[in-house]
């Protein structure tokens, strides 16, 4: 699958990764996930989780993406660990969240992976550890049942999981 495809006007992944790099701050200037800083931080803070950003951006752009991540991680003591791999399965977390349908193809043998849910990757099966969520309001409480299940609700395997399944 090449996911790109569906969101660029370019005619291989190629010309789109050279367009990228010649935008001046493509990477610098790009705006948060609405929703995406509070979750991080209750992650942190509520959860006592640890973070590990882990980007298949060409380590070109490290100095970027580690300045953008000072900028717009939330303000802990906690210091995330930032991965860059095209293989993310590599990187032992208890929980994968992405959008692109080929890592999530890739982390299937994984415990929990949630797919974050786009137009690029509706055709993505949900099924055995993928769960599809439709916004960070979501994952937070996806998150949270997980931790603290509750008597009689459950979420369950394969099936896309959202507000209205509680």
């Amino acid at each position: 699958m090449d996911s790109w495809k569906n969101v660029t006007h370019f005619a291989t992944e190629a010309e789109l990764w050279d367009w990228v790099a010649h935008v001046p701050q493509f990477w610098e200037t790009m705006p948060t996930v609405p929703g995406a800083m509070g979750a991080l931080y209750d992650f942190i803070t509520k959860y006592n989780h640890r973070l590990h950003f882990i980007t298949t951006r060409n380590p070109v752009n490290r100095n970027s993406t580690i300045e953008w991540l000072k900028r717009n991680t939330p303000s802990t003591n906690v210091v995330p660990e930032v991965h860059f791999t095209r293989a993310k399965g590599t990187i032992d977390v208890q929980v994968y969240i992405d959008d692109s349908p080929e890592v999530v193809e890739s982390l299937r043998d994984k415990p929990c992976v949630i797919l974050f849910d786009q137009p690029w990757n509706r055709a993505v099966e949900t099924g055995g550890s993928v769960y599809r969520n439709r916004g960070w309001d979501e994952v937070k409480t996806f998150l949270h049942r997980l931790e603290h299940p509750s008597p009689g609700v459950t979420v369950e395997e394969g099936n896309d999981w959202n507000e209205e399944s509680k």
